[in-house]
């Protein structure tokens, strides 16, 4: 008997160290209960040391340091969510992370102290990523949820580095800038600020779709749309080729057709002529807005007297 007891135990033990194996020495008990252990059983190992309690419903194996990762995963297995804003960006190595905090996201009302948990919806799964077996936010979404806990100096250098490392494209960053920015996501500002730093210029919009009639004419990087000035970014776009060329030119030939000024800059120009850049968009905005003003009061009583 005592020999069928320590082989249930020793199996028991075995179970629970695979398990903890594929998730970095974290295990929630309904996954052990889900891979074939009773209640009792799991109990004992929590009993005898070989599980240590890490919060409710998760423990880790006995004997294991705890890394941040394993506390991320842990956090993210006990809110049924994902590591986010600092907490990712250090899983992501981006500037702006921080390995002291846990920080996750999550849709369900739950709290612990020493967590910052991040309430909202289920994400798309666009937006995630894993990093490390830790399921955590893509890059993109990582930068605008920094924008709403971090410093614009913070967000700026997240922004260039995780360019640099080919994470994101710019073109990237701006869809999903204008995406979130419609739906009231905290921290697009930031980033709106990241891309138009430094400038005296008022805030464009962002994506701007335009239409002929119902025909659809294409959408605008950047774009005053009461003053008809479209500005593009000709590095950000992601699109090559001779058809999207093509298509491109059309688009830019319909727009100025329509009585749209179309001012293009490249990357280089925005990064390292950013004056020129500025002053150009400032003359097309006091050409518009001149042409825009009404008569003045002393023309007309000179006409009228």
């Amino acid at each position: 008997m005592e020999t069928e007891t320590a082989h249930k135990r020793g199996s028991s033990t075995r179970r629970v160290l695979v398990l903890a194996d594929d998730t970095k020495g974290m295990v929630a008990r309904t996954q052990a209960l889900a891979a074939g252990l009773t209640n009792r059983e799991f109990d004992e190992l929590v009993k005898r040391g070989q599980l240590r309690h890490f919060l409710p419903g998760i423990f880790s194996v006995a004997g294991a340091p705890l890394t941040v990762r394993q506390k991320l995963l842990g956090t993210c297995l006990w809110a049924l969510g994902h590591a986010s804003h600092r907490s990712a960006a250090h899983l992501l190595e981006l500037p702006g992370g921080s390995s002291e905090l846990i920080e996750v996201s999550t849709s369900r009302p739950v709290t612990h102290p020493g967590i910052l948990v991040h309430r909202r919806s289920p994400l798309p799964q666009c937006d995630l990523t894993e990093v490390d077996g830790v399921p955590v936010t893509a890059p993109h979404r990582t930068l605008l949820d920094l924008g709403a806990v971090s410093s614009e100096a913070t967000v700026e250098t997240a922004v260039d580095e995780a360019r640099r490392r080919g994470l994101i494209t710019f073109a990237q960053l701006r869809w999903h800038l204008a995406a979130a920015g419609k739906r009231g996501v905290r921290g697009t500002a930031k980033l709106r600020g990241r891309l138009f730093r430094n400038s005296p210029l008022p805030m464009p919009v962002l994506q701007l779709p335009v239409f002929r009639a119902r025909e659809f004419l294409g959408r605008c990087d950047f774009a005053y749309p009461d003053l008809k000035i479209s500005i593009e970014v000709l590095g950000w776009k992601w699109h090559y080729g001779k058809r999207q060329w093509e298509l491109d030119l059309r688009r830019r030939t319909h727009l100025v057709a329509e009585g749209w000024i179309v001012l293009e800059f490249t990357w280089d120009d925005v990064v390292k002529r950013p004056q020129y850049v500025i002053e150009t968009i400032r003359d097309a905005i006091k050409q518009r807005s001149f042409l825009l003003q009404p008569p003045s009061g002393g023309i007309e009583e000179k006409r009228t007297g």
